[in-house]
């Protein structure tokens, strides 16, 4: 069951862009816009035990394979609440982080991407949901954050 489950950021900066990476041709899903994260792992929950904490843990550690990017450089505001989204069987927790521009310049001054990646970028809320090469698990992330007003 574990590998139906995964787990990611959405890092919103304060004018209200997202940090979106672009997946490569070797990866499903090519070519489409996603958020850093992916599959929670065994060891995720072998380092926690609990089903909250290692949702975050492998939100954590998608995020540094991806991007070289430690949670722990970022002062943002992690939400209380959270997204969960669920599609064929697979449930995916995204976390939400209000970014200071001290944050986004952190990001952007460490971001390596990984091969499973080619491009990132900050884009709008409302670009996302109108492009046709949004990952289709992020623009249902997205509908329901607009539901939240943001």
């Amino acid at each position: 069951m574990v590998d139906r489950r995964g787990a990611g950021f959405l890092f919103l900066s304060t004018n209200k862009k997202i940090l979106v990476l672009k997946r490569s041709s070797i990866c499903s899903h090519p070519h489409t816009w996603c958020l850093p994260g992916g599959k929670v792992d065994r060891e995720d929950y072998d380092l926690t035990g609990s089903f909250n904490d290692a949702m975050f843990s492998g939100a954590c550690r998608e995020l540094w394979e991806e991007t070289r990017v430690k949670y722990s450089y970022i002062i943002g505001s992690l939400r209380e609440d959270f997204i969960d989204t669920k599609k064929d069987g697979f449930r995916f927790r995204t976390f939400v982080v209000d970014l200071s521009g001290e944050d986004v310049g952190t990001i952007n001054s460490e971001i390596k991407l990984d091969k499973e990646h080619d491009e990132w970028k900050w884009e709008s809320l409302d670009h996302l949901l109108s492009s046709n090469d949004t990952h289709i698990g992020l623009k249902n992330t997205l509908n329901i954050l607009k539901l939240y007003g943001v």
